[in-house]
């Protein structure tokens, strides 16, 4: 078996998992996120600095030669300097899966699949795509950004993707976002605020999904994958899951990428008193 054959059946084993994974997880198993992050890895990720060691880490992608010269699927808008930019995914209520009263809903993010609201280029070179900010949320008090990079290697590096790391050395935004420390949103219900969870594994999700669709348009891999919310959506129209706006100060709601993006991004320019302590954004 040549070098290339071999690296053609591993890219297709790689990417039935991962296609396996987000099929577990549109059925209601936001876990399988964590296996989603380990392929993720396998797929891409090269070590960052020369070195003469063996155990040098080799992205499956560069070793069959097209790392640099493909092209990956972007559902997101990055913006030049937001004070809140969220990509990738949106947020939902549904009906609690397992209710302990009556009436009970859970609050979590899903993934927006091939339904963003705004995109600023469809097709993006590898480090443009792996290094762009898909979370940004500045505060008086915190500022959390997220790449792809950063949420993915977070999970399989040191939450359970490949490696579980001791609590205190899991970086700190992705800790505390994984166990509701911190939110970017809160949910005002009957029993008051409550958190939005699962911000990670729907980002992750969602970037499998790119992923996928990037390798499926490069290589004829005859695998069928196909997404969906719908179950986890536990009979609530998809039109309900809210994409966060962009927030930023008048006149900047601009990509670092294009000035001509593929979806303009909706937005109302907002401006707060000079006096004002904190915004709140109430989305229905």
């Amino acid at each position: 078996m040549d070098d290339e054959k071999y690296y053609l059946e591993q890219l297709y084993q790689q990417t039935f998992l991962l296609v396996d994974a987000c099929r577990n997880y549109d059925n209601g198993n936001f876990f399988y996120a964590k296996s989603m992050s380990a392929i993720i890895r396998t797929l891409v990720k090269d070590s960052e600095a020369p070195s003469k060691s063996k155990n040098q880490s080799i992205s499956l992608l560069k070793s069959l030669g097209v790392k640099e010269s493909m092209n990956f699927y972007n559902t997101g808008f990055e913006v030049a300097d937001p004070n809140m930019n969220i990509n990738l995914v949106g947020f939902v209520t549904v009906p609690a899966k397992v209710p302990a009263v009556n009436n009970s809903f859970d609050n979590f993010y899903l993934p927006v699949l091939d339904n963003s609201e705004r995109i600023d280029c469809k097709w993006l070179k590898f480090e443009d795509w792996w290094n762009s900010q898909i979370i940004v949320s500045k505060t008086d008090k915190r500022n959390i950004i997220f790449t792809r990079k950063k949420i993915t290697m977070s999970m399989a590096e040191q939450d359970g993707g490949v490696h579980v790391d001791a609590l205190e050395r899991v970086d700190k935004d992705y800790r505390d976002i994984a166990l509701s420390i911190s939110h970017i949103f809160i949910h005002m219900g009957p029993q008051g605020e409550v958190p939005i969870e699962y911000l990670q594994y729907a980002l992750v999700r969602q970037i499998s999904h790119e992923l996928i669709k990037s390798i499926l348009k490069k290589f004829s891999l005859g695998l069928d994958y196909h997404p969906t919310n719908k179950i986890n959506l536990r009979g609530v129209s998809e039109t309900k899951i809210v994409q966060p706006g962009i927030f930023a100060e008048e006149n900047k709601c601009v990509s670092t990428r294009t000035k001509n993006p593929y979806k303009e991004p909706p937005y109302i320019t907002i401006k707060t008193p000079p006096n004002a302590a904190y915004v709140r954004l109430s989305y229905k």
